[in-house]
């Protein structure tokens, strides 16, 4: 009997591992202590077996095999690419095309072994109503203050997405200012980016659909309380950076409607937007046709003097530029052209923009940028290198606030 548990644990284990745990629970409970406690509530969904020399009952699973018939997949042999003589089969090339009724009929019948096999999970359900007793209690974040008022998000518990409260102090109730859960009847609308106006008064909203990476831009009028007209869309990879009585963003062009999921990202561009006025007359800030590859990210200083753009091309590294917003006659200025280290925008002092890198520091370090004379025997070092990891860096009240990874915690 001994033997037995131990093996039928071990599967059971081994099942959790693969199958179905959440990133956030396995870094939270250590999984051998999570599986006792869902075996434990999982009693009745378990075969109960009794030791016959103590008479002690011992729940136990049904492990009994669950077959599996999947679905036979074409193996196209037409489709050969030559590269450079070397002949290359993809036989599996037409599944590319996710709008073709042949693909949709291979994904119905994927999915339908796939919900008929989950369906099977004799403890499954138990596990389910387990996990939601666990989730089910109310979530805060800590609370910023934009404006005149204090803002943070609440989860009831079950929430599938938390909702944005904000109040002017804390002796009054919270008013609730945003609802993504009301985005969609399905459920399936999510709030992603956003950002408040400089005084305040608007916050400019990215809505996903169905977990894509197109964002639609929306605004919220804070001191009336309604959605504006304005919808920014096809916005992709990109920050809301507020200036004057709109914003900046970065998208790409509006795609043809069967490449809207499956085609290229290409040619990114910086546009600014005013409240009010229809995306057609929003301004081309920043592009480079020549570079078709090019994404760029912007972010303002609080106090809205200037503009920087990060230009990536990959995951990591950026060149860096930057414009005086308050100077008509400005142009963008280089910092940095290469992509071999990255920069971030913290804030300014005065003329000088404070950025965090790791160029000349793999642990990162805090540099002062001159924007009177920008080129790099001119940076100004503010915070050293260190041996823990700087991760952040924030302005407040006149004092620089650094946040550290020490010994990966």
């Amino acid at each position: 009997m001994g033997s037995d548990l131990q093996r039928s644990t071990l599967r059971y284990q081994l099942m959790f591992k693969t199958k179905l745990f959440k990133e956030d629970i396995m870094k939270t409970i250590s999984l051998s202590a999570l599986l006792c406690i869902l075996v434990l509530f999982a009693c009745d969904e378990l075969t109960q077996l009794k030791d016959q020399k103590t008479g002690n009952v011992r729940q136990m699973v049904d492990f009994t095999p669950i077959k599996v018939n999947y679905p036979n997949t074409l193996a196209d042999s037409s489709i050969v690419d030559d590269y450079h003589g070397k002949k290359i089969h993809d036989p599996y090339r037409w599944l590319e095309d996710d709008h073709s009724n042949q693909t949709k009929e291979w994904t119905k019948a994927q999915n339908q072994v796939t919900f008929s096999y989950l369906d099977k999970i004799p403890f499954r359900k138990a596990i389910a109503q387990r996990l939601e007793k666990m989730w089910n209690y109310e979530r805060y974040t800590a609370p910023f203050k934009k404006g005149d008022q204090y803002y943070y998000f609440k989860n009831d518990g079950l929430q599938n997405q938390s909702v944005l409260y904000g109040q002017k102090s804390w002796e009054e109730e919270a008013q609730l200012v945003l609802d993504p859960n009301l985005f969609s009847e399905e459920g399936t609308t999510s709030l992603s980016e956003f950002s408040f106006s400089k005084d305040g008064k608007y916050l400019a909203f990215q809505v996903s659909e169905g977990g894509s990476d197109w964002r639609t831009i929306k605004v919220k009028d804070l001191e009336k309380n309604e959605i504006l007209e304005d919808a920014v869309e096809w916005v992709k990879f990109s920050n809301i950076s507020w200036f004057e009585d709109g914003f900046f963003y970065s998208r790409y062009p509006t795609p043809d409607a069967e490449d809207k999921l499956s085609g290229k990202n290409q040619f990114h561009q910086v546009y600014y937007h005013r409240l009010g006025t229809p995306q057609s007359d929003d301004d081309l800030i920043f592009a480079d046709r020549s570079k078709p590859n090019w994404g760029f990210t912007t972010s303002t200083t609080k106090d809205e003097r200037f503009l920087v753009i990060e230009v990536w091309e990959s995951t990591s590294g950026n060149a860096i530029f930057f414009k005086d917003l308050k100077s008509k006659q400005s142009d963008f200025t280089p910092i940095y052209q290469k992509f071999d280290f990255d920069f971030t925008l913290i804030d300014n002092l005065g003329d000088r923009l404070l950025l965090m890198t790791n160029h000349k520091a793999n642990n990162n370090r805090l540099i002062a940028v001159s924007t009177q004379k920008p080129e790099m025997s001119f940076w100004e070092e503010i915070i050293s290198e260190e041996k823990d990891i700087l991760r952040s860096v924030d302005l407040a009240d006149g004092k620089i606030l650094a946040q550290y990874l020490h010994n990966a915690a």
